[in-house]
């Protein structure tokens, strides 16, 4: 995983136009690059692809928040449940906190923590305010 932040490099501008942010998903195909008001791919074909009845279907939704009181009334999942966006927000957490210490990490997902890395790992933590504790 690589991350850019901004201001955009020129080769990020060239790629994937003048977006200050988004995600960019590559692969051998190809590269799709999202953001919350456009999708573009390169080639454009990879957005035509028509997923098949016996295929993994993405669950959709317009408006997240309205997704979620929707879902509180009815009890079914969310488009993103908690634990998924625990993970998504691992993700960021780690970004920043190698972007701090200005040097790749390696994280363990099963047993959730840096390895190898003290320093680093003292960043996924803070002190808790009185009265809070745990």
């Amino acid at each position: 995983m690589n991350y850019v932040g901004g201001p955009q490099p020129d080769e990020w501008r060239q790629r994937y136009g003048e977006d200050d942010h988004g995600i960019a998903f590559e692969g051998s195909a190809g590269w799709v690059h999202v953001n919350r008001y456009r999708i573009v791919a390169q080639p454009a074909s990879l957005l035509d692809s028509v997923i098949g009845p016996d295929e993994i279907q993405l669950y959709r939704s317009n408006h997240h928040v309205r997704n979620f009181l929707d879902c509180v009334k009815s009890r079914s999942a969310t488009i993103c449940p908690v634990d998924e966006a625990v993970r998504a927000d691992i993700i960021c957490h780690l970004s920043d906190i190698a972007i701090r210490t200005q040097r790749k990490i390696r994280w363990d997902p099963k047993e959730e923590v840096i390895i190898g890395d003290a320093a680093a790992s003292r960043l996924l933590t803070r002190s808790m305010r009185s009265p809070w504790h745990l």
